[in-house]
């Protein structure tokens, strides 16, 4: 059987994104402001947890010690290399300080994420914007609200593909 591999979104399911980046930009509609944050506040490196992380985290761990592959699937937000290489740098220290191990993936946007998908692979995003095109390309996705909702769909689409591919 090929291995499932589980794609976790940062900004949204792990990361509180929203929360840290309106104090820069209260409409969330600004390019400029949204590279100042990056480029000049680090906003990637100041984070808090989403509410319930430590829930999905303390799942995926158990699911990864049971022969499941997972991995970070994040955007940078652009397609710019300068703040693209910024953005990646902060994401990868903000991995490590939060002692998540899971090796990361970076995409400029959204829709680069679908490039990932297969019939084994499975991606938790809060984006529909990430998970319509993830699952159009023959992935599995899990439109991410709360940690406890994400997990029961997550064991149900291990145990479907499972069943498929046995």
């Amino acid at each position: 059987m090929k291995t499932i591999t589980l794609y976790l979104d940062m900004d949204g399911v792990l990361a509180d994104f929203h929360k840290e980046y309106v104090k820069y930009d209260p409409d969330k509609s600004d390019r400029k402001k949204f590279r100042a944050s990056v480029m000049d506040h680090k906003i990637f490196e100041k984070l808090d947890f989403m509410p319930d992380t430590q829930e999905l985290l303390n799942h995926v761990k158990h699911l990864a010690n049971s022969g499941i592959h997972v991995e970070i699937l994040t955007s940078m937000g652009t397609h710019d290399p300068i703040q693209g290489a910024e953005a990646k740098r902060q994401k990868t220290a903000w991995l490590q300080a939060h002692g998540i191990p899971y090796k990361p993936n970076f995409v400029r946007n959204k829709q680069e994420k679908s490039a990932y998908a297969t019939p084994t692979s499975i991606l938790v995003d809060d984006s529909p914007g990430c998970i319509s095109p993830f699952i159009e390309k023959g992935g599995h996705g899990i439109l991410h609200h709360k940690a406890s909702e994400t997990i029961r769909i997550l064991d149900s689409t291990i145990l479907q593909i499972k069943a498929i591919n046995a």
